[in-house]
């Protein structure tokens, strides 16, 4: 089963989906559709390897954890 930590304004919420149910990774492609399209930052790990920065949604990953975009100039 994989989790999506989506930080929202009650800190964060979860996204799960399972490997043997489509429906489930579905809905997390689309959510990360949507945080993607918001300009958030995704980290995916698989297994115990680090958080690596991805561009689009993994369903084998373990952990998908969103950031925002760093401001500033």
């Amino acid at each position: 089963m994989g989790t999506m930590a989506v930080p929202d304004h009650t800190g964060h919420r979860e996204v799960r989906w399972s490997g043997t149910d489509p429906t489930s990774i579905v809905r997390a492609a689309e959510v990360f559709g949507d945080l993607a399209g918001q300009r958030m930052v995704p980290f995916a790990r698989t297994g115990l390897d680090d958080f690596h920065q991805v561009r689009s949604f993994d369903p084998s990953a373990d952990e998908i954890l969103w950031v925002r975009p760093l401001q500033g100039g």
